[in-house]
């Protein structure tokens, strides 16, 4: 095998995609991804992580929030993070081969691709929001590496692999942690304590009422160091669960990449979207039917619910696929007053992603409207469509003025090491 030599190069071919080389398909399913991602997202957004974790805290609710939450859950959770990881590997593998044409260094492209990702990530993770995942996509990344001698039959079973092995562990883990009833009774509790202390008394952890109530009052009223104490402690476990279950969006970044390699959003490639969509969509449909089916009954603390749970997760090999499929065939159909502003958000994806942060933390968070913990499933759905089409508006504004978003602009700057177009 030979080995590639990672030296600079003078070469000036290599930069920042023009505009007139876009795909717009591709920039349109990004921007809807981004609602996706927002909609799960807003779970802990405006909650605590046992809305995420234990879904007994919907019991006694309105129809229409349990509605809500199954819909999210059957839908988008899973898939629209998976939709993004797709996505990232298109790109990134496509920018490696660039980099590798242009004879520079596709290593040291990577590094210096990725290390700004990295240290966007820790710091949205750290003083935004804790459920980041740029700084997981930066580490997962070079394993994309990889990729530059791999088919694209390669890279699919490789992320196949990842992907069955990520729904082994999680099956195992719904299945130890799901019907397993509480320890004590919520009555029993103090659940005045805040900070530190609150979370030393939550024998529980998370889903422990005592946790329940300081994070919850940390968020919403304050003070800074209570908020921050929970947001560490949040990324903390956001890390260890990537560590467990993250394997499926590196899987997920492979296929994306044998996406590439099969040049899947370019205009010749009309047919193969048109079969994915015939066969992933319907059957990733019926899937999360039955998921749906066999969750909506029974308690969370039944083997049934377990069940169910995983199911879900299975939809996961099909549903985000055909997604795919369907944004990029849409693009192609929807009038470009409707199209292009959703584009525009797909363009700057990353000014759009940490944006939704703030914006839902402004809501949600001591420092701003103080909404959290006071805003149910259903209304969570609807802010989250309101945000988004919000930031669609401002992303297309901002694109007639200028090339690149800001934080793109920031990102190619520390990429590329000088001013980009």
């Amino acid at each position: 095998m030979r080995i590639e030599l990672e030296k600079p190069t003078s070469s000036p071919a290599f930069g920042a995609i023009a505009r007139s080389d876009r795909l717009v398909n591709l920039d349109f399913t990004r921007g809807m991804a981004l609602l996706g991602i927002l909609l799960v997202n807003s779970i802990v957004f405006f909650g605590p992580l046992a809305a995420l974790m234990d879904p007994s805290t919907l019991a006694g609710k309105p129809l229409a929030d349990r509605l809500a939450s199954l819909a999210v859950l059957v839908l988008c959770q899973g898939k629209f993070i998976s939709i993004f990881s797709l996505l990232f590997g298109y790109g990134l593998l496509g920018q490696f081969d660039r980099a590798r044409e242009s004879g520079y260094g596709a290593v040291r492209f990577a590094f210096r691709r990725l290390l700004p990702l990295s240290l966007f990530g820790l710091l949205h993770g750290l003083l935004i929001w804790f459920g980041d995942i740029l700084f997981f996509y930066s580490l997962m990344g070079y394993c994309l590496l990889l990729g530059r001698w791999l088919s694209a039959r390669a890279m699919i079973l490789i992320g196949v692999a990842l992907i069955l092995f990520s729904l082994l562990v999680t099956g195992l883990l719904f299945f130890v942690t799901l019907g397993v009833p509480p320890e004590s009774n919520p009555s029993d509790r103090d659940t005045t304590l805040r900070g530190w202390r609150a979370v030393v008394a939550s024998s529980e952890g998370p889903t422990d009422p005592v946790w329940i109530a300081a994070e919850i009052a940390a968020y919403r009223d304050g003070p800074w160091r209570d908020a921050q104490l929970f947001r560490i402690l949040g990324w903390m476990g956001n890390v260890v669960m990537m560590m467990l279950v993250g394997w499926m969006s590196l899987g997920m970044m492979f296929i994306g990449g044998a996406l590439w390699r099969v040049k899947f959003f370019s205009p010749e490639q009309r047919n193969l979207r048109l079969r994915v969509l015939a066969i992933f969509l319907p059957v990733g449909l019926v899937i999360e039917a039955v998921a749906a089916w066999v969750l909506w009954p029974y308690p969370p603390t039944s083997q049934a619910y377990a069940l169910g749970m995983f199911v879900q997760q299975i939809g996961v090999l099909f549903l985000p696929f055909g997604y795919l499929a369907m944004f990029a065939l849409l693009a192609d159909r929807l009038p470009s007053m409707l199209r292009d502003p959703i584009a525009s958000a797909g363009r700057m994806s990353l000014t759009v992603y940490l944006m939704q942060s703030l914006v839902a933390t402004f809501l949600a968070y001591h420092w701003g409207l103080q909404w959290f913990g006071r805003v149910d499933a259903a209304a969570q759905v609807i802010l989250s469509f309101a945000i988004w089409a919000g930031l669609v508006i401002l992303a297309h504004l901002w694109l007639m003025c200028f090339r690149q978003g800001p934080m793109e602009w920031l990102w190619r700057r520390l990429e590329y090491g000088r001013r980009t177009a």
